[in-house]
């Protein structure tokens, strides 16, 4: 029986290297899915359908990061229409003329919250200043510094 088919391949040798070219073929071209590098991670592959789900990933971050720069512009202009009131009220007091209630305490409070945070800076350093004298074990009233 092997000899009848032997001989069978032998004498078509060519057509049968053709059938069994095809059937390689048709079963890679149904089997073997085409992949390329990822966009967003190039050391992933991926086929059409995981680059579709890339790619609207890649939109939806697109979108978020639109969104958030809006929001930044958004917030740039408000901060230009607090200054531009600022500066209308110090115009105003400049002048003579009676300022807006409302930017008139902004403007105190801000300056009250400034002198606040240089006021705490002091005492820090005049505690760490007496926190080094009494380590040190003296008792200068004035703070010294430490040498190296």
């Amino acid at each position: 029986m092997l000899d009848a088919i032997w001989k069978f391949v032998e004498y078509n040798r060519w057509f049968v290297a053709g059938v069994i070219l095809s059937l390689l073929l048709t079963l890679g071209g149904i089997y073997c899915v085409p992949l390329t590098s990822s966009p967003l991670q190039p050391a992933k592959m991926v086929d059409e359908k995981g680059l579709a789900l890339e790619f609207k990933t890649w939109q939806m971050q697109c979108q978020v990061m639109q969104d958030q720069f809006t929001a930044a512009g958004e917030d740039l202009q408000a901060q230009e229409v607090r200054n531009g009131q600022i500066e209308t009220m110090i115009v105003d007091l400049a002048s003579g003329r009676m300022p807006s209630i409302p930017s008139f305490l902004q403007i105190l409070l801000a300056s009250g919250g400034l002198g606040a945070v240089y006021d705490n800076i002091r005492k820090r350093g005049l505690i760490s200043g007496l926190k080094v004298q009494v380590k040190n074990g003296s008792n200068q009233t004035t703070p010294t510094t430490p040498t190296t």
